[in-house]
């Protein structure tokens, strides 16, 4: 711009600074976690003690892993085999094996771990025949960095257990299994050793040959429970997409629950691609149910309407078949 001042021009420069920005909106909540939501991770690795070497991740004193053969359990099967004995001129074996395994992030107070394993016993050099006596092994969980023991010794095998392959399995958070102060929730994403070892007592005799460990810790989000001053309703059912012609279960299916004039209520379908709206809907009052998903960049929706419901009613049939549109 210029102006005229006096018969001369003046150029005149805008000196402001204009900076412009992109500011970010508050990230939406998250969705809460629907009742009875059943989340598992599987947290052992290389259970079958076949990996290359090198890349072994257990831990062991002594380490003995076999190719099965001849007298031994099984044929050209690579287990671990943990010698609860004593030889001439040695301190006696304290045989253990052990991983760290990272617990996952949905762990809860209220989580179990199920441990399950295939394991055989055997007379030492002598596996037609059973040890025949009461050498233990035993599995627990310990705190890595102290070594501090968190679990009861749970038994997974005794010398006088049948000399053939069999699986074993067990609840390594069963609460009656927990040392005192033990609460897994502390644990969340945290790390835990899964920690077998055979003691000796002076005397022992026994091969314990162990294979195909598998770990899955698996949280189950609690169903409420009606409150008895409450005159809320529940409804719920089965959501299914038709895909190919064939209705499909799929978990994640959004699902909203609302009446006229009234909240909207949503939630998505488990793991058993069911849906639930525990004690939460109004009674007396028509309610209208919508579900979406989207597969493909396709659309895939419904709707239904149950009729009023008194207090406290429930339903479990409101079942759902999402179709493209």
């Amino acid at each position: 711009r210029w102006l005229r001042s006096g018969g001369r021009y003046r150029r005149l420069v805008d000196r402001r600074c204009v900076t412009c920005a992109t500011i970010a909106g508050p990230e939406p909540p998250e969705q809460p976690k629907p009742p009875g939501l059943k989340e598992c991770a599987r947290v052992v690795t290389n259970g079958k003690f076949d990996n290359p070497a090198g890349t072994d991740p257990w831990r062991y004193n002594p380490y003995d892993t076999v190719w099965q053969g001849g007298g031994y359990p099984m044929p050209s099967i690579r287990v671990m085999r943990l010698n609860s004995l004593t030889l001439p001129g040695q301190s006696p074996f304290q045989p253990y094996l052990y991983q760290d395994i990272t617990m996952p992030g949905f762990i809860t107070t209220t989580s179990t771990a199920t441990l399950s394993l295939y394991k055989k016993v055997c007379k030492p050099e002598d596996c037609y025949s059973t040890a025949n006596t009461t050498d233990p092994l035993y599995v627990l969980l310990r705190e890595p960095s102290t070594g501090v023991t968190l679990t009861h010794n749970i038994t997974v095998a005794l010398g006088s257990d049948l000399n053939q392959y069999v699986l074993w399995s067990s609840d390594v958070l069963d609460p009656a299994q927990r040392q005192s102060g033990f609460d897994p929730a502390n644990y969340v994403s945290g790390t835990l050793r899964l920690y077998f070892y055979a003691p000796n007592d002076g005397n022992p005799g026994t091969w314990f040959f162990v294979d195909s460990v598998d770990c899955e810790v698996c949280t189950t989000q609690p169903i409420p429970t009606p409150d008895p001053g409450s005159d809320r309703v529940t409804v719920g059912g089965l959501a299914q997409v038709l895909l190919g012609g064939v209705p499909r279960k799929m978990p994640g299916i959004d699902v909203y629950a609302y009446t006229a004039d009234g909240e909207l209520f949503t939630t998505y379908t488990i793991h058993d691609s069911t849906y639930h709206f525990y004690w939460v809907l109004p009674p007396n009052e028509t309610i209208y149910i919508y579900a979406e998903t989207y597969i493909g960049g396709y659309r895939y929706w419904t709707q239904t309407t149950v009729p009023p419901l008194p207090s406290g009613g429930r339903r479990d049939d409101v079942d759902l078949l999402l179709l493209p549109g």
